[in-house]
C-alpha cells in the first residue's frame, strides 16, 4: 500500500509549507462521498499527530496521512502538481 507524490507536487508542498510557518506538517488526504457525481478526493495541511487508525506514507521528504478506508480508494495513487 502507498501514496506517493511526484518530485514537482513535493517541491511545491514544501515552498507552501514554509510560507505558512508550518514546515513539519503533513499532507493529509482522504476520499469522501460526492452525492450523485462519486467520490471526491480531498486534501489539507495537517500539523497534528497522525490518527489512531490513519497510515503514514513518506515521498519525497513529506508525510502522506490517509485514513484506513481511504486507502481502499486510493493505494497505488500518484500525487502531481500541475498549473493551468
Amino acid at each position: 500500500m502507498a501514496i506517493t507524490l511526484s518530485e514537482r507536487a513535493a517541491q511545491e508542498l514544501k515552498a507552501l509549507l514554509e510560507e505558512s510557518g508550518a514546515p513539519n506538517a503533513s499532507l493529509r488526504v482522504w476520499v469522501a462521498g460526492g452525492g450523485c457525481s462519486g467520490l471526491q478526493y480531498q486534501m489539507a495541511i495537517d500539523d497534528a499527530d497522525p490518527e489512531p487508525n490513519d497510515l503514514v506514507f513518506e515521498s519525497h521528504g513529506i508525510r502522506i496521512y490517509v485514513d484506513d478506508l481511504s486507502i481502499r480508494y486510493m493505494d497505488g495513487s500518484s500525487i502531481d502538481y500541475v498549473e493551468d
